[in-house]
């Protein structure tokens, strides 16, 4: 019998040349994830902690050896955020204990950003909202994907969560919920766009377009997005 923990089957929203892992956090390999060192900043943080940062690796690790990177793990770089291996691109989210990690090869997109957000209380909601969107975001997203406040700004959140996962790398500075807008949801499709209100860097300017993916799975929005190179 095979001591493997089974991977959790999530929605397919990036393409499948992106290699993915998920697993519930009681389905990590304990022993193995444990020889994955914690960064300096890690050490004095509460144990669930570290134990989601090791998750998270663990998963990046298996996804970077479907992709021939047998033993590679992400690090961590200035921004705190993964630093994957040279030729690789890659993101990790975690949500309650639900942990997921992609990766694929840099020369086929410029980033990847996955994210999982779950959908909240209305009085939540519109606290998200009040500093992730616009009045006028979260009607037309409601209208796409034929849902209801919450779920769509669930939806916001993760999509530019996903958005600033894969983008952040390769413009090399932060930028906010507002610096973006989600807009042509598809419900059919699962389909969305996320436009940049912003300049980022020369070849990231306000007005610039990328396509991402989303599901609605149970109580949590799914999201998507490979960055063009």
């Amino acid at each position: 019998m095979s001591l493997e923990p089974s991977v959790v089957v999530v929605p397919r929203v990036l393409p499948t040349w992106v290699s993915q892992v998920s697993l519930f956090l009681e389905q990590v390999d304990e022993a193995a994830a444990k020889k994955i060192a914690l960064p300096p900043a890690w050490l004095l943080a509460p144990p669930d902690r570290q134990n989601a940062y090791r998750a998270g690796r663990y998963c990046a690790m298996r996804a970077l050896e479907q992709l021939g990177l047998a033993g590679a793990c992400p690090g961590v770089n200035d921004n705190n955020a993964p630093a994957w291996p040279y030729g690789t691109v890659g993101s990790i989210t975690h949500v309650m204990s639900l942990v997921s990690a992609a990766a694929a090869p840099r020369r086929q997109c410029g980033g990847v950003g996955i994210d999982i957000e779950p959908i909240t209380s209305l009085d939540r909601a519109h606290m998200l909202a009040s500093r992730a969107a616009t009045s006028p975001e979260v009607l037309g997203v409601m209208d796409g994907m034929k849902g209801d406040y919450a779920s769509a700004v669930a939806l916001i959140v993760s999509a530019k969560h996903s958005l600033y996962k894969g983008l952040h790398p390769q413009v090399g500075r932060s930028f906010g919920y507002l610096d973006a807008s989600i807009e042509d949801v598809q419900r059919a499709t699962g389909r969305f766009r996320a436009r940049l209100k912003v300049m980022l860097s020369p070849a990231w300017v306000g007005g610039t377009i990328v396509t991402g993916q989303y599901e609605v799975v149970g109580d949590f929005i799914h999201t998507g997005i490979a960055i063009p190179c």
